[in-house]
């Protein structure tokens, strides 16, 4: 089997693209979860829960 690689930009190579614009956020939500729960089913060692992120910004 040969390697082969494509470099191009949403531009010039929306398939992808394409086909996620026409699906409703519900659907793409569901992929998403779908995608993790593989994720996790595979992965003995992923914690099954989402990372907090906090950002303390002052104000003058």
């Amino acid at each position: 089997m040969e390697k082969v690689i494509k470099i191009t930009t949403l531009e010039n190579d929306s398939s992808d693209f394409t086909y996620w614009s026409q699906k409703s956020p519900k659907e793409r939500l569901e992929a998403i979860e779908f995608l993790r729960e593989q994720f996790m089913r595979f992965n003995k060692d992923a914690e099954q829960r989402l990372q907090r992120v906090c950002t303390i910004t002052y104000l003058k």
